[in-house]
C-alpha cells in the first residue's frame, strides 16, 4: 500500500505527472490580490461613511462618544445596504411578473390573481412590471432609479420628452423622492405648454405671412399682367398702323411696276 501510494504520488492521478504548481499558485494569487483589493476597497467606503457622517453630526452639533459614533455609521451602511436589496427586490420582481404575464397572457395573469396565486397586490404589481420594462428596453439607466417603488414609478413614467429636462434639474438615484421628482415634472410640464403655446403663436404668426404674401404676389402677378396687357394693347395699334401703312404702299409699287413695262 506504501509503495502503491508513492506511485500515485509519483505518477499523479490518473498516471499524469504533476511538473509544476506554477499554474495552482498564480490562481491563489490573483484570489488572494482580488480578496485585498475588495477589502481596501471596504476600509475606503467605511472611511467615507465615517467623514460624512461626522461631517453631519458636528454640523448639528450632535456629540456622541466613539461607540455611539460607530454605532451610527454600522447603521447608517446596513441601511444603505437594505435600501440596495429592496432596489434588486424591485427589478427581479418586476421582472419575473412580466416574464409571469408574458407566458399565461393578460387573461390567465388575471385568472392566477384573481385565485390569489399571485401574491403581490395588481397595483403594486402593474408598477413593478412598468419599472421592469422600462429597464429591460434601456430606457433608463437602473442606477438612476430611486431604491423606493413610488419614485422609481414616477421616473418611469416621465413623457421621454420631459425625462431629460427632469435628470437636468433634480438628481436622480438611490435616494430621489417622489415629492422631488414630482415637483421638476410639474415645471417642466408648465414649461412645455408655455412653448407649445408660443410655438402655436408663432405659427400662427407665419400662416398669416405667408397668406399676406400670397396675396401680395397675386396682387403682383394682377399688375404685371395688367401691364403686360396695356403693353400689348399700345403696341397693338401701332403695329396696326404700320401694317396699314405697309399696305398702302405696296399697291403703288405694283402700278409703278406695271406702268414702267
Amino acid at each position: 500500500m506504501a509503495a502503491r501510494a508513492k506511485g500515485l504520488l509519483k505518477g499523479g492521478i490518473g498516471g499524469a505527472t504533476v511538473t509544476e504548481a506554477g499554474p495552482i499558485v498564480q490562481e491563489q494569487s490573483a484570489l488572494e490580490d482580488g480578496r485585498a483589493a475588495d477589502i481596501a476597497q471596504a476600509g475606503r467606503d467605511a472611511a467615507d461613511w465615517r467623514e460624512r457622517a461626522r461631517a453631519a453630526l458636528e454640523g448639528a452639533d450632535t456629540r456622541l462618544n466613539e461607540n455611539q459614533f460607530e454605532e451610527v455609521v454600522s447603521t447608517l451602511r446596513s441601511l444603505d445596504a437594505a435600501a440596495q436589496d429592496a432596489k434588486d427586490w424591485m427589478l427581479a420582481t418586476g421582472q419575473e411578473l412580466l416574464r409571469l404575464q408574458g407566458l399565461v397572457g393578460p387573461g390567465g395573469y388575471k385568472a392566477l390573481l384573481q385565485a390569489g396565486l399571485v401574491s403581490i397586490p395588481e397595483d403594486v404589481a402593474s408598477r413593478l412590471r412598468k419599472i421592469a420594462a422600462a429597464v429591460a428596453e434601456g430606457r433608463i439607466d437602473p442606477r438612476l432609479l430611486p431604491n423606493q417603488i413610488k419614485p422609481a414609478y414616477a421616473v418611469v413614467s416621465l413623457p421621454a420628452e420631459h425625462f431629460t429636462l427632469v435628470a437636468e434639474r433634480v438628481r436622480l438615484g438611490p435616494d430621489t423622492t417622489t415629492r422631488e421628482i414630482q415637483e421638476v415634472a410639474s415645471q417642466v410640464r408648465a414649461e412645455v405648454a408655455r412653448q407649445a403655446v408660443k410655438a402655436s403663436d408663432r405659427g400662427e404668426q407665419l400662416q398669416r405671412r405667408r397668406d399676406r404674401l400670397e396675396r401680395e404676389i397675386a396682387k403682383f402677378k394682377r399688375q404685371r399682367d395688367a401691364e403686360i396687357e396695356k403693353v400689348r394693347q399700345r403696341f397693338a395699334i401701332r403695329i396696326q398702323a404700320a401694317q396699314a401703312e405697309l399696305e398702302a404702299l405696296t399697291p403703288k409699287r405694283r402700278g409703278r411696276s406695271r406702268h414702267a413695262a
